[in-house]
């Protein structure tokens, strides 16, 4: 979250929460060795940083309206 903007939506805790939910809802994972423990959760964390993003711009292009057939 260092490089993130001041004003950023999610905060710390809800990052670690989120992470917490994937790591430990998902199915045993087992490490190969010390960097692809570390690896895991730093590439979860920016997946939910992303998705949150996506989210957020989502709202601004309507992702919010209800589709309706013709």
């Amino acid at each position: 979250m260092q490089g993130e903007r001041a004003n950023h939506s999610l905060e710390p805790s809800a990052l670690v929460n989120a992470l917490c939910v994937r790591l430990f809802g998902a199915q045993p994972v087992s490490y190969q060795d010390r960097a692809h423990f570390l690896l895991s959760p730093a590439q979860m964390m920016r997946r939910i940083l992303i998705d949150h993003a996506r989210a957020g711009q989502a709202g601004k292009r309507g992702g919010e309206r209800q589709r309706v057939s013709r």
